[in-house]
């Protein structure tokens, strides 16, 4: 029998409800305590980020994609170039047709590449994208169609304009086509950003790029400005190494190999800084864009 001295739990007053039961500690949850957050994440500024892209090979991670990148420029004018002249100087055999097979692969290659470079640049990453190779159609083929299909889209108005004039003798002025040649051009930063990113079908709304770009005149401009600077290095370097002098030899024809190893690094070099501004220009001014990837 019950003690009639003990009360029930249930009958103490404040202990809760009738059929109130006292936990026990097993049964106790013990919160935990509530993290601290994370230190906000640090963001550089536009014009640090530019300078930073211009260093990139500082960090020795990207030193191998570049050299890698540096490679592929080396074989692609290497096969282009020889099976282009071994063509022209005799018949078309298997040998030749190979190098320009090698050749073109090399710099179907590099394009795909130097779009992943704005892609993953747009979205916040610092480092060059890894150079290991995985399918080849969505390394490779599905990259270069697109990167072509920018070129295809833009210089469609001038190449229509061009073969009116030239077929059915439409009075077009001349002006006109390189007007829109140029303007092409222009827009090839902005077209490669949009296709790299949103894929075939921001095309669709290519006003939408044009509004885009007037509405970020400045930074387009400033973009524009330091391809510019990367074009034109890029060129004299080239020119230096293949004008004759005055005895009539060139940097590359009396040392071939450093001369064409030297160019195939200058332009690794140019294009993965170009593509990395192109990206930079989405990652800090997509709030201008009439648009959003997010």
């Amino acid at each position: 029998m019950p003690d009639p001295n003990i009360i029930p739990l249930a009958d103490l007053p404040g202990k809760g409800p009738p059929g109130f039961k006292r936990p026990r500690d097993t049964d106790v949850i013990i919160e935990e305590t509530e993290l601290a957050p994370p230190p906000p994440i640090t963001r550089h500024s536009f014009a640090a980020d530019v300078v930073n892209s211009f260093l990139f090979f500082i960090e020795p991670d990207n030193l191998m994609s570049f050299g890698i990148v540096a490679f592929f420029s080396l074989l692609a004018s290497f096969f282009i170039f020889s099976g282009t002249k071994l063509f022209v100087a005799s018949n078309v055999g298997i040998m030749i047709v190979g190098l320009i097979i090698a050749g073109v692969f090399s710099a179907a290659w590099i394009g795909a590449y130097l779009m992943r470079i704005v892609d993953e640049t747009a979205g916040g990453e610092d480092d060059l994208p890894s150079t290991s190779m995985g399918g080849p159609f969505e390394t490779v083929g599905r990259p270069i169609a697109m990167f072509s299909f920018t070129w295809v889209c833009l210089l469609l108005p001038a190449g229509v304009m061009y073969l009116a004039r030239w077929s059915w003798n439409l009075n077009i002025p001349t002006v006109w086509i390189y007007a829109a040649a140029w303007f092409a051009v222009f827009m090839w930063p902005m077209a490669a950003l949009c296709i790299s990113i949103g894929g075939v079908s921001t095309f669709v709304r290519a006003d939408l790029m044009v509004y885009t770009v007037f509405r970020t005149a400045g930074p387009y401009a400033i973009i524009w400005a330091l391809l510019l600077l990367l074009i034109g290095t890029s060129w004299l370097i080239v020119r230096l190494m293949t004008t004759p002098n005055a005895a009539g030899t060139s940097p590359i024809l009396k040392h071939p190999l450093a001369a064409s190893v030297l160019m195939a690094f200058v332009f690794a070099y140019a294009a993965i800084v170009a593509m990395k501004l192109i990206g930079l220009y989405y990652r800090h001014f997509k709030h201008r864009f009439a648009w959003s990837w997010e």
